[in-house]
């Protein structure tokens, strides 16, 4: 029977957090302290297997009155769970404000930089959640506006990529680097290529973001136009004007024209065309955008290819 009693010891331990933290999701805060008093020796940073402490659970449910008390009580606020995210990121998360403030203000007892194990810091969850309160608050702390999680995505990316054009403003002018790529060789311009959101790049693109950078997997931020379900052609034009490369090829061994052709997007040719992308690039298989395409795409980059062929030279 001894043999049994640390399974039945963990159990009851297990039983005990779970009555705690149900006491935290319903705000009784005299409760929560008679439970940590009678079942944790007044322990306020017990945590369950997965690394929840009674701070973690409050943080993350707003139960900011219980937050306060457990702070009083010399919880641990850079205790995490088992990704890594401390009070801090609970409560950006789920957009609770007035806790956030409150575990800011203790500075000397919160690093606001902290990443979790995928490298997320705080700032880069609340420009994924386009939390402008907590993004302001945060730089006035000086964190590190261009940090990098384990993807290498920066707090910029993450707003750029969830389309969060204020918060993409804020980091801008706090100094977020716009020409920062992620693993991939992705920087912010891609997702917002991605979209054709034309306003975005042409914020990106004053910052100075690099119109020529290429992706392993995409190759050009024009070719991550081609692939928006919603391509726009000024939005493309603008890249172009920018000095996006037109004739690079990407890890298939495919320019921006040869994917024009194939998805027979008229426009795009029409404006690769006019830029003088090169018709007679060939990809591995040794075909041109003229042998991928069909229909009227062909045919205008057959006029087009005749009309080289008639003045004499290559491109």
């Amino acid at each position: 029977m001894d043999l049994l009693r640390p399974a039945g010891e963990n159990e009851g331990q297990a039983g005990k957090l779970k009555k705690l933290f149900a006491e935290i999701e319903h705000g009784n805060q005299a409760s929560v302290l008679e439970r940590l008093r009678e079942d944790f020796e007044g322990d306020c940073n017990c945590s369950d297997e997965g690394g929840t402490t009674p701070l973690l659970r409050a943080a993350a449910l707003g139960q900011r009155e219980i937050v306060q008390v457990l702070m009083e009580h010399k919880a641990d606020l850079m205790a995490s769970d088992l990704d890594g995210d401390n009070a801090l990121m609970m409560a950006i998360a789920q957009n609770h404000l007035e806790i956030v403030h409150c575990l800011l203000d203790a500075r000397d007892s919160v690093d606001p930089d902290v990443p979790n194990k995928i490298g997320q810091t705080p700032l880069m969850k609340a420009a994924s959640k386009n939390n402008l309160e907590c993004i302001e608050k945060l730089l006035e702390l000086k964190v590190n506006v261009n940090a990098t999680a384990k993807s290498g995505k920066t707090a910029l990316i993450e707003a750029v990529e969830k389309k969060h054009v204020q918060a993409a403003q804020v980091l801008l002018t706090a100094g977020a680097n716009p020409a920062a790529a992620d693993c991939k060789g992705k920087t912010a311009l891609f997702p917002a290529a991605f979209r054709c959101d034309e306003p975005l790049l042409r914020m990106l693109l004053l910052a100075k973001a690099d119109p020529k950078a290429t992706a392993e997997d995409v190759g050009t931020v024009l070719m991550m136009a081609l692939d928006s379900m919603s391509f726009k052609l000024d939005a493309f034009k603008l890249l172009i004007e920018h000095g996006c490369p037109l004739d690079h090829a990407n890890g298939l061994g495919e320019t921006a024209l040869m994917k024009a052709a194939v998805e027979s997007n008229v426009e795009a040719v029409q404006a690769l065309l006019e830029a003088h992308a090169d018709v007679g690039k060939k990809n591995p298989e040794g075909q041109t955008a003229a042998d991928l395409a069909n229909s009227s795409v062909k045919e205008l980059l057959q006029k087009s290819e005749a009309v080289i062929a008639s003045k004499g030279y290559k491109q």
